[in-house]
């Protein structure tokens, strides 16, 4: 996989790629000078679990995994979700994206972020908290 999608972003320079569970490709492409990462946007409601996709493409890893979610939305009867969620806290199926590289792009991200902020603006502190909600 990892020979197919360098190819296509170096020789034939495609410009969007879109996976989903697949750990590995930010690993291996974290640093590739051709390739970002991004996420859509999303609210997420802690009390019910339910998710709203935001139509907003962020840059960034998306620091969840919401594929019970998105398997509610397409109608999947409950007790196969609930059971599906056993066996990801089972295996700790969380997309491990808590390693210490990209911790570290992450931060990289932010600082970077961070110090394009213009302060002056009336409305920096929201700027802030935007880049912490979709940086980290």
């Amino acid at each position: 996989m990892f020979a197919v999608l360098n190819y296509l972003s170096t020789t034939k320079h495609c410009r969007m790629l879109f996976s989903t569970h697949y750990n590995f490709i930010i690993q291996s492409f974290l640093h590739h000078p051709t390739i970002s990462t991004g996420y859509m946007s999303y609210l997420l409601d802690s009390n019910t679990e339910s998710v709203t996709f935001l139509y907003k493409l962020v840059e960034g890893v998306c620091p969840d995994s919401f594929g019970i979610n998105v398997a509610r939305l397409a109608g999947i009867p409950e007790p196969i979700l609930q059971r599906a969620k056993v066996v990801a806290d089972k295996f700790n199926i969380d997309m491990n994206l808590k390693t210490p590289d990209v911790t570290m792009y992450m931060m990289r991200e932010l600082k970077e972020r961070l110090e394009k902020v213009d302060y002056k603006k009336e409305k920096w502190g929201e700027i802030v908290k935007g880049l912490l909600e979709n940086v980290l």
